[in-house]
């Protein structure tokens, strides 16, 4: 089938009817083989995602706007802060800055850290890309949104490798469908899991991937042991950003696009995929060039070397079981 009768199939079959055609075997076929149409995917993925949380327009604006006023109160502190350090008074040594911090002030140098760190990671989030870069348009949406999460999931706030996943949405979406894809997004036991860095269900994950890394690569897994070079030290980062950070960009949709419609099961067999594609490069080296090579070479993969790899790599009836187990905890 042509791209062309790929797109057809979403407008006229999937799109329309899509609580019923979701989980049909021909739309998880149509994602596989040809991916979701690039135009596509602002209509679909957030037709995957939903909106159980009952996102509306209105409580984006308003997160919006709490959002907004912070980052204006934190800029005039910073401003404030700068004067005084440099323009001292005599009274100074005596004002509530120099005085032991209470729970109240604690929490809000929390929150500026967490804005601290959105603003240093907005240049570093697709740096090949012009369109998040300073003084574009997108850069300015993409704070936004990780500006308005922190404030719609203060429990949460801001972890790094959220800006790829926001930006990689607004690529593709307006800001206020980024914002709910984004809010589904880290909803999951998935992310929240890395997100929230719980070591005990970190560690099943890894242990879960590990047991398919092992049946389909035995000897890479071997050399990786041999060298520790532990899950831990590549496939959380993987996992964190869903790809983004390591992957063509056109590869990483079609990699979202099968992760939304099939479900965590993907991103296994995607990072064993990886593995796969990498073995001869990464087979006798030493720990350092491992590592150099896990962050570096990715990047030259082609979606079609990729999905060629995840095809053989499949879950046992018992490995989605122990998902199953692991999702419900």
């Amino acid at each position: 089938m042509a791209l062309d009768g790929a797109t057809s199939f979403w407008i006229k079959v999937a799109l329309p009817n899509w609580e019923s055609k979701k989980k049909w075997n021909r739309t998880r076929e149509m994602v596989w083989r040809f991916g979701i149409p690039p135009r596509l995917r602002g209509q679909v993925w957030p037709l995957a995602l939903g909106n159980s949380l009952m996102v509306t327009p209105e409580l984006f604006a308003i997160f919006g706007q709490h959002a907004t006023a912070a980052r204006k109160r934190r800029t005039a502190e910073l401003q404030s802060k700068h004067n005084a350090t440099a323009h001292p008074s005599p009274s100074s040594a005596h004002s509530p800055s120099s005085q032991p911090t209470d729970s109240k002030t604690s929490v809000a140098e929390s929150k500026e850290q967490t804005f601290a760190y959105i603003d240093m990671d907005l240049s570093r989030t697709f740096p090949s890309l012009a369109f998040f870069q300073e003084e574009c348009p997108m850069h300015e949406q993409l704070r936004d949104v990780l500006d308005t999460y922190c404030f719609y999931r203060p429990d949460m706030g801001y972890v790094q490798g959220m800006s790829y996943l926001a930006g990689n949405l607004l690529l593709y979406m307006s800001p206020y469908s980024a914002f709910v894809c984004l809010a589904h997004l880290l909803n999951s036991p998935f992310f929240h899991t890395f997100l929230k860095l719980d070591q005990a269900r970190m560690q099943q994950r890894y242990d879960l991937f590990d047991v398919l890394f092992k049946e389909h690569l035995p000897e890479l897994h071997k050399h990786f042991a041999s060298e520790g070079v532990e899950p831990g030290l590549y496939f959380m980062e993987w996992c964190m950003t869903l790809f983004c950070k390591r992957l063509k960009l056109d590869v990483v949709g079609r990699v979202w696009d099968c992760y939304l419609i099939s479900g965590e099961s993907f991103v296994y067999r995607c990072a064993v995929g990886i593995l796969s594609c990498l073995s001869k490069e990464l087979m006798g080296q030493p720990f350092e060039r491992i590592i150099k090579i896990l962050a570096a070479s990715p990047q030259s993969l082609t979606d079609t070397e990729l999905f060629s790899a995840c095809t053989p790599v499949q879950f046992s009836n018992a490995l989605r079981d122990r998902l199953e187990h692991i999702q419900r905890l």
